[in-house]
């Protein structure tokens, strides 16, 4: 873990958002990929946030591709929110921080009010 967001494998993640009583937000994205490295900073603020809200983990789809299928994405970078145990939004694309907070507050979150 680097900071507030915690670095994880897909198998692992499936036991966190079955198990989490608060969302999970979830980033998918390679190390390769010069923008995904730039948007670590984004989430990493976000997450400071959200800290107590919400959880905040990163997956690396390079070493853990069947991520991008556990959680209903199908391009890297994605964003995933699991609430309950079930992915209820997806973002197949990257954001930059301000992007970013108003996606998880449009429609992420939303799904807790649902």
């Amino acid at each position: 873990m680097t900071g507030a967001v915690a670095a994880v494998r897909a198998t692992r993640l499936a036991r966190i958002v079955e198990a989490s009583d608060l969302p999970v937000l979830v980033q998918v994205a390679s190390a390769r990929v010069p923008a995904d490295r730039r948007r670590d900073a984004a989430l990493e603020s976000l997450a400071a946030e959200l800290k107590g809200a919400a959880l905040v983990y990163r997956v690396d789809a390079d070493l853990d591709p069947e991520a991008l299928d556990a959680l209903g994405v199908s391009a890297v970078p994605s964003l995933a929110v699991a609430v309950g145990g079930e992915v209820v939004s997806a973002l197949s694309g990257g954001l930059e921080r301000g992007a970013l907070d108003e996606w998880v507050a449009l429609r992420a979150l939303d799904a807790l009010h649902a």
